[in-house]
């Protein structure tokens, strides 16, 4: 019985964890077979899969994205509206600086990208000696566990040597994704691991592809059995080849003749499974084929990337925006009046010229204030309040009230409404204006 099959045979009776196997276990025949008919293989990790670029890129771009948008502390004001609230202790944390050593863009992007890989972003919450926030710490996932006792949650952090830490739930700042008992989520790469897998793999496959110069397989002939030295100076010349004389031509001698096999199914295939493994990634993270370079697919988000755009901003930030409000909300202002909020203008912003029709419109129908606009475009206020007006058409006015229209007013009023597509004769009617006699000329 041949090598291979004895692996095989004493994988499928052993089920791979007995004595034969492990005896040989420093055999590559038999570690790989075992793996493979096992389901088995080289574990992804977070550092492998991140290795994958569309996993990279779409890692990087959400948490860098959600990072950008600003989250500050807000109260409302009691006759409406709200306000800053930048006198509160915990406002630079989130938009300024989560801890002497990190801003808070770094701070926010690395535990988004902890939660985008490991399912969870966890960081500690150092106090003041008075009870407020003084700074926020990230906590590496792969060492933060959740644990209960006593019906309370608490998390234990293992250090280097070993040794660990328990923090209760209150010293404990936890952005988590999906998970099964809403203490914990999963970790994606677990949860992708194979597709993560077949990622990594067909990389490999194509790096040995090309490696060897992207030449099909070939076999050379002889009409005449080779000696031993003949044989083994034709491996060598061919092994030691570089990538350039692989792709020069070759000299063949003594009836050497060289046949090509052509490409082989797998390696046919392989710029189509790296394909269909790559669309994936916007599936998994809910992100737009074309963030991610994939622009034929792009279409499903929108008919322009401004569309596409607003499809992002609700659909793959708009679960992180409300995730991050909450957590920040519950850890960081317990009891409190005052609530977290992103602002996500900078993503919807538009066009220029679409920006500032609607600006026009909201500024003529009394809904913004000069102001209002200005701050809009990240633009100071006009001095001494005077961009805090707000100014509405005269030619309009409620219905209860066109009795006390001058006859001035109705008129302009009824120029308006007929402007804006009304039947004059109803408008007239309405408004009270009496019909106008013709000279008949």
């Amino acid at each position: 019985m041949g090598q291979i099959a004895t692996a095989v045979k004493a994988v499928l009776s052993l089920g791979g964890t007995g004595s034969f196997v492990a005896s040989r276990q420093n055999d590559p025949v038999y570690v790989d077979l075992a793996d493979y008919l096992h389901g088995g293989g080289s574990k992804v990790t977070a550092d492998k899969a991140l290795n994958y670029i569309p996993f990279y890129a779409a890692v990087r771009i959400i948490s860098a994205d959600l990072a950008v948008l600003p989250l500050k502390i807000y109260r409302d004001l009691p006759g409406g509206g709200r306000e800053e609230y930048r006198a509160h202790p915990a406002f630079e944390l989130l938009y300024r600086k989560a801890n002497p050593f990190m801003s808070a863009f770094t701070f926010r992007s690395t535990l988004q990208a902890h939660v985008l890989t490991w399912g969870n972003g966890y960081a500690e919450i150092e106090y003041n000696t008075d009870g407020t926030i003084r700074a926020l710490w990230p906590l590496r996932p792969d060492r933060t566990e959740v644990k209960v006792a006593d019906g309370k949650p608490f998390y234990r952090y293992t250090h280097s040597d070993g040794t660990h830490t328990d923090l209760p739930q209150r010293k404990v700042y936890h952005v988590h994704g999906l998970g099964f008992d809403g203490l914990v989520g999963y970790s994606v790469i677990s949860r992708a691991q194979d597709t993560l897998k077949l990622a990594v793999t067909s990389g490999k496959y194509g790096q040995n592809w090309f490696d060897r110069g992207g030449v099909p397989p070939a076999v050379l002939t002889h009409p005449k059995t080779l000696s031993d030295t003949a044989r083994k100076n034709l491996r060598e010349s061919i092994d030691n080849g570089t990538l350039s004389d692989r792709q020069r031509m070759a000299l063949l001698e003594e009836g050497l003749d060289i046949k090509v096999l052509g490409i082989p199914p797998g390696d046919a295939a392989f710029i189509e499974t790296t394909t269909n493994v790559r669309d994936l990634m916007p599936t998994l993270f809910r992100i737009p084929p074309h963030m991610l370079g994939f622009v034929e697919r792009s279409t499903s988000w929108g008919s322009g990337i401004e569309e596409q755009g607003l499809g992002y901003v609700s659909f793959t930030l708009g679960e992180w925006i409300v995730n991050w409000e909450q957590e920040s909300n519950i850890r960081l202002l317990p009891g409190e009046d005052a609530y977290y909020k992103h602002r996500v203008d900078h993503f919807l912003r538009g066009r220029a010229r679409d920006r500032w029709a609607n600006y026009k419109d909201g500024l003529t129908s009394g809904v913004y204030s000069i102001d209002d606009v200005l701050a809009m475009e990240d633009m100071n206020p006009l001095p001494d309040g005077l961009g805090q007006r707000r100014f509405v058409p005269l030619n309009m006015a409620p219905l209860d009230q066109v009795g006390a229209m001058t006859i001035e007013q109705r008129i302009a009023a009824l120029g308006g409404l007929v402007r804006a597509g009304f039947d004059p004769a109803d408008a007239a009617d309405v408004l009270g204006v009496p019909e106008i006699d013709h000279t008949g000329l």
